[in-house]
């Protein structure tokens, strides 16, 4: 029996501009994509240090840390559409500095350091305005089928984008990715310019600025309760990129190709987890939690795994949970919150998830070098159940 379409998994795509935002985004992501792998690559040759790639990493996320709150102020006081323009011709033309910079033999690692932080400044803004701006395209009750699907195309661009970046750098040479990516902001930037630009909604309350936004999610139980699990999985729960070339290494005896299976396995249950919230269509408290607890049980899960079977399983489930909590968090806190507020409250998501990485980073490195690599999954498990507990207690109480 055939399904209803306003059932089926793809039934956001049905809305024309969000259509066209989504396939935008989908060649967007690649090329984002290519471009990291390559500014990595860059820096690496141009260094050969590793301290030099965290610095790299640290200049593009340090500014959300720093001012992501003022950037989802500013967005509540202009119409998104025209934000979220801006920022993707800025974040195009850093592409093409980069581009420029390589392909003409500048090569200085300073220059790269100087990019990066324009792309961190300019994610300021971008990221709530990338956050928010799904609402304006489809109804709220499509609110989490579309961003689930945009987070399967994240997920897909992290497998496409390296696997096209390294063959670009050993065909022609690294400064193509960027080449790569900067052409790729076209086909957003189109599906951009063709979105009605509404203004944005105000409210009395709007002179308080960044305060409004606190205040709201305080006084809000289940607000503050997912924004402290958001936290510690921000902090302690995303770091991949540290523990498992370690726990490939240390703990399966493995190699450079056990390294790529695991990573590969996480992105194939990312993926699976992006599709799995797209069918389901909806979010609510007790689902954060839920995801919560399935991706605290699957890192307990990796920690005691000593075989590659097991890790890959375990690996494609802490995938999945990873993408669906975040993508239900994300929602849960969008479609909660009012329209004059939405921007201010993404921004304080991306500050307690995105912000720490340059942070907890170095925390889970050190606990890997002191007690094992099975530690970064124990740790990330560890303060996502403390966190979970804390969430219920609160919500128990108000």
């Amino acid at each position: 029996m055939s399904r209803r379409s306003d059932d089926g998994m793809f039934r956001s795509l049905r809305h024309r501009t969000f259509r066209g935002y989504f396939f935008g985004s989908a060649a967007s992501v690649v090329g984002t994509w290519m471009q990291r792998i390559g500014q990595d690559w860059l820096v690496l040759e141009l260094t050969g240090s590793g301290v030099a790639l965290g610095v790299s990493t640290a200049l593009q996320f340090g500014p959300t840390l720093v001012g992501g709150l003022w950037g989802g102020s500013a967005l509540d006081r202009f119409p998104r559409r025209t934000v979220l323009l801006w920022t993707q011709v800025a974040s195009g033309l850093v592409a093409v500095g980069l581009a420029v910079h390589t392909l003409t033999g500048q090569r200085d690692v300073f220059s790269v350091y100087a990019l990066a932080l324009a792309l961190g400044i300019i994610s300021v803004f971008d990221y709530p305005a990338r956050q928010s701006i799904v609402v304006e395209l489809v109804p709220e009750a499509d609110v989490m089928n579309a961003q689930s699907l945009i987070s399967t195309v994240h997920n897909a661009g992290r497998l496409a984008g390296p696997l096209l970046a390294g063959a670009l750098i050993a065909g022609v040479g690294v400064g193509w990715t960027f080449v790569a990516n900067a052409a790729s902001f076209g086909a957003v930037i189109f599906s951009v310019r063709a979105m009605p630009a509404l203004a944005p909604a105000r409210s009395p309350d709007d002179s308080r600025g960044i305060l409004a936004g606190l205040g709201y999610v305080y006084r809000r139980a289940d607000l503050f309760a997912t924004i402290v699990v958001v936290t510690m999985v921000g902090v302690f729960g995303q770091n991949y990129r540290v523990i498992l070339p370690l726990f490939a290494q240390r703990s399966l005896d493995g190699d450079a190709q056990v390294y790529a299976y695991l990573t590969a396995a996480m992105g194939v249950g990312a993926i699976v987890g992006a599709l799995a919230n797209a069918r389901f269509g909806q979010t609510s408290m007790r689902g954060v939690l839920f995801t919560a607890a399935l991706f605290t049980g699957a890192n307990l899960a990796a920690a005691g795994s000593r075989s590659l079977v097991v890790t890959l399983a375990c690996l494609a489930v802490l995938g999945g949970a990873y993408v669906a909590f975040a993508t239900m968090a994300r929602v849960y806190l969008l479609v909660q919150t009012p329209t004059h507020l939405q921007g201010r409250v993404m921004a304080l998501h991306a500050v307690v998830f995105l912000g720490p990485t340059p942070i907890g980073g170095p925390m889970i490195g050190w606990v890997c070098e002191q007690l094992g690599p099975s530690w970064g999954f124990v740790t990330a498990g560890i303060t996502t159940l403390a966190a979970l507990l804390f969430a219920i207690g609160r919500l128990i109480r108000r």
